[in-house]
This record gives structure tokens, C-alpha cells and sequence, in this order.
């Protein structure tokens, strides 16, 4: 189908007030966490401390912690002042008296039954003792909550897998000693969801020694009882989800429906506490289980707002970063500097490749580069094109590419100029990066898929350190799942100002589903290919002109 969409954006900002809840992706700078999974998060000082978990490249399971600067959308690692606790994943973290708790969890021998208390104003761990005689047996994924001055902790299993737990734990801040609360009247448990609300701890889903749980219980600490809630509607069974809460509402995030590594899943429900009922938000862009989220604070009118970082997708663990909001009204996306213009490419396989034209009124000494992807075992190549002011008229043929480069073709290939740099790894991510100058004119950029390596998927492009914006700005990709197992393909640009106005097109004939969101300076684009119809190149594009 052929789609013209051409607005100013001053007018798209009105025509969108019928916005209700979606996601944006998040590019944040600094020391980004590493693909993770089986980590925590916690909410200190208006910053989010990330702590723990278990990769794949090598590393194993991690005792590092990082923090997070919402404002700033930076991520900066944290040197503590004394040895951190034992590396692990599949703990449970909760903050009590500005100080974060974190409980058990698998280590390198085994399942742990310690607790450390991290002070990020003294910046030092320090190790919990118990003068209890019972204490919870060594476990992981368990899940905790606090509720006054205790924490209670529920379920889990061994690390072998061979028991589950059905055990509720109190803990007391104040004398810090254990007492056995209850037991779980569904059974054995872990991976379930778990928030609390006045005098009751919410559980949801989870896996039991029947399998996968959809079940939605409360027990009431004041009372001492449980009750199964019996939701008329609710989520599909699950365990390892991302669960935050305030003080109305529960809200549940992907996980994992099956045993098998493809059923991950990127639904988003939320549950209110005084009604009894569950509610399907808008899917997320990936699906994932073993993830980590926090609560932002209420801005803008926003009902809620969820910052999601890490987990496992089916295709390995990942360190992107999304955001949810359910608001009334659009969110202000993720800004980048006043010197950048952020991209992300949705897949590369095959061969296929990208482009991006930007066109420079004055020269700028130096533009810089970076592209950034997860896979591996993908390769990718960079191919730069520089057509300056001066030199447009002596080539006719690429003055005609510069003003259609929609019109493209692979007989363009001979005048670029293939960038002679190694790929690199680097925070667990594979980067090209290249620098280069530019006279008055246009730039053109090519990413390109290499032959015979796995596709390449959600790639970051980021164009930066330039003196002045780009006057035009094109990009061009190519549409559907280049292994076609109709996995949708996310694309956006953003910019640091509003663009004057902006002209987009989709190929004739593309069979799928698209669905376009722009705010003022963020457009996305992503579609799911049902069945390819193409067999070469088709190309979608969106031209933007910026102040």
C-alpha cells in the first residue's frame, strides 16, 4: 500500500491527544549494563540500582552494580568502597530506610541464603546476621515485597531445580530475625509476580509443580488468611515477568509461558487492587522474560510509567532499554543531546542494507558515527558517499540519487566508499564507529548486511559531534523479517529539535501490519511481514526537514 503522510508537527502534537498507552525506546549514554539476565532493580534517591544477574558472553554471573540517572538517561557503574556481596542471579532486591535488601539467589556453588544491605550514601555493603533459629532454606527465584518494617519472601526453588517452596517468610528490619508466615495454599511456587497493598501481598502466575500458573491470590497480614481472587479476565500463564506497582495498581510485563526458549512474551497487563481486575495494555516492542523494571515518577499526567531494562529474548539476553506509558496524553520521548540524531534500524540479513542521506548547509569538521547491534555473530559494514555543494553538477547521476534516493539501485554501489574499520565489542554490544569530515553538501551512509552471517536485529544508528544539524535528513530500509519468521521490525528517528515538517512512504503491495506513532521529535515505524511478497529490494523511506 502506498501511505503519504505529510504534517507539520505542531499540528501532529494536537491531532494525537487520543493517545493511551504505548512504548519508546530509550538510548541511554554512560556505562550501559551488559546483555543480562536474572537482575534486580530498585528505586533510591531518584536514581535505579541495578544489581547482580547472569550473561552469556563469558562473564557468568555478576556482582557489578550500576545506577541509573532518569533525568539524564545516563547509566554510570558503582565502585563500592568495600568487597560487593557474591556474584548471582535469581535474587530478590527490595529498599527499606534508604538502603537496598538483597535476598539469596543462585551463586557459582550453588543457592545462596545470605542477605547484604547495600548504604548508597556510606556507598559500602555491609552483611546481614540473624539471631533466628529457623531461617528460609538457600533458594532463588523467589520474590519478596516489604510491608512496615518487614519483608516477606515466598517461594522458589533449589538450584538443581528439584524442589520448589511454598514457604512465606517474614523478616524484621528492626531485630532482624526470621518467622515462618504461612504457606502458600496453591503449592510450591517460583518466578510468580508479587506487590503489596495495605495489609495483603498480591501473587500472580509463577510455575508449580503442575506447570505454568495463571492464578491471582492475596494473603492479608492483619488477618492471617489467603483467598484466591478469581479474576473474570486475566493474563495467560507465566513466570519470570517484570512486576512493579504503586499503590493501586500492579502491572506485569512479559515473562515466560513455556519451558521452551521461544515463548517469551511482551504483553503487558495491569491489575487494580480494589477492583479485582485485570487489564491488557499495549504489547511491548520485544519479548522477554527475566527482566528488570522500575516505577518512574508521575509526570505529564502520566498514569504510570515503567523503565524496562535487560532479560532474555529469543534471542539471547539483551541490554536494550524500553519505556511503557499509560497516559492521557503523548509522552515527551527520551531527548538526545542538542548534537545528536538517534536511529534504529529494525533488522539486517540477507545482504540487505539501510540508508541515510543528511544534507549540511555549512562544513562541519567532524561528523561522527556509531552503530551498535547485539548479535554476535552478525556482521555489518559501514559505506560513506560525501557529495559537496561545489562538486553537485559534475555528476548528473548522483545529483539524481541525492534528490530521489528512494529510486536506488545497486548500480549506485560503485561511488561509495567502503570504511576500512573492525568490528569491536564493547559493554557486550558489537559497534562500528567511524569520524569523518564534511563539506557543504550531503552525507550518505550506508549499513549493509554481510552475506552468510546471522541477521542483525533492533540496530542503533546515532549520528553526533557535528557543529550544526542537518538541514535534511532521509532514511531508507528495507521492509519485512529478513529470515522470514514474520518477527515484526521496529524502526524510529529522533532528533533534539522539531522537525518543520516530514513525508513518509511504505512499498506497493507490502502484506502485513504497520503501525506509524510520531510525537514531535520521534517517528517509529513497525511492521510485521505475514507472508514476503518481495524477492529483491523494497525500500520504505521517510524524509524529514529540520529548522
Amino acid at each position: 500500500m502506498h501511505k503519504y503522510l505529510f504534517a507539520f508537527f505542531t499540528l501532529l502534537a494536537i491531532a494525537s491527544l487520543s493517545y493511551a498507552d504505548g512504548w519508546v525506546p530509550v538510548n541511554p549514554t554512560g556505562d550501559v549494563p551488559a546483555p543480562v539476565f536474572g537482575h534486580t532493580m530498585v528505586e533510591m534517591n531518584g536514581e535505579f540500582y541495578l544489581f547482580g544477574g547472569q550473561t552469556l558472553d563469558g562473564r557468568g554471573l555478576l556482582n557489578t552494580l550500576h545506577t541509573c540517572n532518569a533525568s539524564q538517561n545516563s547509566w554510570k557503574k558503582v565502585t563500592p568502597l568495600n568487597d560487593p556481596p557474591e556474584a548471582r542471579q535469581g535474587h530478590a532486591a527490595v529498599v527499606y530506610d534508604k538502603k537496598m535488601y538483597v535476598f539469596f539467589g543462585q551463586g557459582n556453588a550453588g543457592a545462596l541464603s545470605d542477605i547484604w544491605a547495600y548504604d548508597y550514601v556510606q556507598n559500602r555493603w555491609e552483611k546481614q546476621t540473624t539471631s533466628s533459629q529457623y531461617v528460609p532454606q538457600a533458594r532463588l527465584n523467589h520474590a519478596a515485597v516489604t510491608l512496615g518494617d518487614k519483608v516477606y519472601l515466598l517461594g522458589g526453588k533449589t538450584a538443581s531445580g528439584n524442589q520448589y517452596f511454598e514457604d512465606l517468610w517474614a523478616f524484621n528490619f528492626a531485630d532482624k530475625t526470621w518467622a515462618v508466615e504461612g504457606y502458600f495454599p496453591s503449592g510450591p511456587t517460583f518466578g510468580h509476580s508479587m506487590a503489596a497493598a495495605g495489609t495483603r501481598i498480591y501473587i500472580y502466575g509463577g510455575q508449580n509443580t503442575s506447570g505454568f500458573s495463571s492464578e491471582t491470590w492475596y494473603y492479608d497480614i492483619a488477618q492471617k488468611s489467603w483467598r484466591y481472587t478469581a479474576p473474570g479476565t486475566f493474563p495467560q500463564a507465566r513466570r519470570n515477568s517484570v512486576t512493579v506497582q504503586n499503590l493501586e495498581n500492579m502491572w506485569v510485563y512479559g515473562g515466560l509461558s513455556e519451558t521452551r526458549a521461544e515463548a517469551q512474551r511482551k504483553d503487558i497487563w495491569q491489575y487494580n487492587f480494589a477492583t479485582n481486575v485485570w487489564t491488557q495494555k499495549a504489547d511491548g516492542p520485544v519479548a522477554q522474560s527475566q527482566s528488570a523494571g522500575i516505577l518512574l515518577p508521575q509526570a505529564n499526567g502520566q498514569d504510570v510509567s515503567v523503565f524496562v531494562f535487560g532479560g532474555v529474548s529469543p534471542q539471547g539476553p539483551v541490554n536494550t532499554t524500553w519505556q511503557y506509558y499509560s497516559s492521557p496524553e503523548p509522552p515527551d520521548p527520551p531527548q538526545p543531546s542538542k548534537k545528536e540524531v538517534l536511529a534504529q534500524i529494525g533488522a539486517l540479513g540477507k545482504g540487505k542494507f539501510a540508508l541515510y542521506l543528511m544534507s549540511f548547509d555549512k562544513d562541519q569538521a567532524k561528523v561522527k558515527l556509531d552503530i551498535q547491534w547485539l548479535q554476535e555473530k552478525s556482521k555489518l559494514k559501514l559505506f560513506t558517499l560525501r557529495l559537496p555543494f561545489m562538486m553537485r553538477g559534475e555528476n548528473p547521476e548522483l545529483c539524481e540519487l541525492e534528490q530521489n534516493l528512494e529510486s536506488f539501485h545497486l548500480g549506485y554501489l560503485k561511488h561509495f566508499e567502503r570504511v576500512d574499520i573492525e568490528q569491536e565489542k564493547q559493554q557486550g554490544r558489537q559497534t562500528l564507529t567511524h569520524t569523518l569530515g564534511v563539506k557543504r553538501g550531503t552525507l550518505l551512509v550506508m549499513v549493509a548486511h554481510q552475506f552468510f552471517t546471522p541477521t542483525a536485529r533492533d540496530i542503533q544508528f546515532k549520528v553526533s559531534e557535528f557543529t550544526d544539524l542537518p538541514k535534511k535528513v532521509q532514511y531508507v530500509f528495507s521492509v519485512g523479517d529478513p529470515d522470514n519468521k514474520g518477527l515484526a521490525q521496529n524502526h524510529f528517528v529522533q532528533f533534539p529539535v522539531v522537525p518543520t515538517r516530514w513525508h513518509s512512504h511504505y512499498p506497493n503491495g507490502a502484506n502485513g501490519k504497520e503501525n506509524v506513532e510520531s510525537s514531535t521529535t520521534l517517528w517509529k515505524w513497525s511492521y510485521t511481514e505475514q507472508k514476503s511478497k518481495f524477492s529483491l529490494l523494497p525500500f520504505a523511506w521517510v524524509k524529514f526537514e529540520l529548522p
